[in-house]
């Protein structure tokens, strides 16, 4: 798609596996498409000069909470009480796009434009 249409700017990265039953079944898969594709894409966008990203994460980020009658908030701790492979990778995408983009401050490197956009399932769930 890169080579065929050379003038992209921006991606939104909606790509991955995100079942969260499945994930715990077939764990390696996971790793491999999520983490996987997330690294492939990068790389493909830093050499096409596409330097902004929007990746679609998960509120499973924030795994646990400590109180189920309390809500949700984004300054809640992220990463510590996830229980499945699925967020997982969605946490360590963001700490891949974080390092990814504080590398590139430091080399002085071109900017990045990176948002990270935390969700539960908009659509609903499949049986």
């Amino acid at each position: 798609v890169f080579e065929e249409f050379q003038s992209f700017t921006a991606a939104i990265h909606f790509a991955g596996r995100k079942a969260v039953g499945e994930s715990k079944l077939i764990p390696l898969k996971y790793y491999e498409v999520n983490i996987g594709a997330t690294w492939t894409l990068l790389d493909l966008m830093e050499e096409y000069n596409c330097r902004q990203i929007v990746f679609s994460s998960s509120a499973t980020v924030y795994g646990v909470a400590k109180d189920e009658k309390a809500k949700l908030k984004e300054s809640d701790e992220v990463g510590v009480t996830i229980t499945n492979c699925y967020g997982r990778t969605k946490y360590m995408i963001e700490q891949i796009l974080t390092d990814f983009h504080v590398s590139q401050s430091l080399e002085n490197k071109h900017k990045w434009s990176i948002a990270i956009l935390r969700y539960f399932n908009p659509a609903g769930a499949h049986p």
